[in-house]
């Protein structure tokens, strides 16, 4: 049986997700990018958790500062040599978090820039707010999602999508048209998991690959893709 997994993007939009029986999801993180005449962000969202992970991904931290924001705690941590600091607004269900590089930023500064907005916190994902007094709009934003033993889903919003869908005819899938485009350039793509694959539906587009450690078989990758479905609400 299909599982449809539900999620709710920074913007509010809905989306629906559906993934083959035992499909077993590892992981689901969102960028989101907001822009305007007197500020630009970007943040990075994932379940409780993620700011642990996500802060220490390129190099180690170490915690130096919290603080609380709009009712909840902000944790702020940096490299050893100062260069790298990450900080994470923890909601009851996510932590968003925003990285800097250079000179470590000030308190106030990190307290100014989170709240420029306002985050609502729910199980299926986090929104942002823009005051009508700040000149900005989200002007892209991106699920990624990781499903054990398969591969990585990559869905860009509905309206990312309009842009990156060939022009050309896919090969039918149960939800709508797949193509596929190899993974390096520079290489011959002898097997399935050599290429990337778009998925295109009535509703949503995602880019798909598996993982090269996968322990089914490609026949069983290329069912498991045939299957995927993503609408945008």
């Amino acid at each position: 049986m299909a599982q449809p997994h539900e999620w709710r993007a920074p913007s509010g939009r809905r989306l629906t997700v559906t993934l083959p029986d035992k499909s077993v999801v590892e992981s689901r993180t969102v960028l989101a990018r907001l822009a305007g005449s007197t500020i630009t962000a970007g943040f990075q969202i994932g379940p409780t958790g993620f700011f642990e992970k996500f802060a220490n991904y390129e190099q180690p931290t170490t915690v130096v500062d919290r603080f609380v924001l709009q009712n909840r705690e902000v944790v702020v941590a940096a490299s050893a040599d100062g260069y790298l600091t990450v900080a994470g607004w923890r909601g009851p269900h996510h932590d968003v978090a925003v990285v800097f590089t250079g000179p470590a930023p000030q308190r106030s500064r990190l307290m100014e820039y989170f709240d420029t907005f306002t985050y609502n916190d729910d199980p299926t994902g986090v929104t942002i707010a823009i005051p009508s007094t700040v000149n900005a709009d989200l002007f892209s934003e991106t699920i990624g999602v990781v499903v054990q033993d398969r591969g990585q889903i990559v869905i860009p919003s509905a309206t990312a999508a309009q842009g990156l869908v060939p022009r050309h005819r896919g090969t039918p899938s149960r939800h709508g048209e797949v193509w596929r485009t190899q993974k390096n350039p520079d290489a011959k793509g002898e097997r399935v998991r050599d290429y990337m694959y778009l998925l295109g539906t009535p509703r949503g587009f995602a880019e798909i690959t598996f993982f090269e450690h996968a322990s089914v078989s490609d026949d069983d990758l290329l069912r498991w893709l045939d299957d995927i479905d993503v609408s945008w609400q």
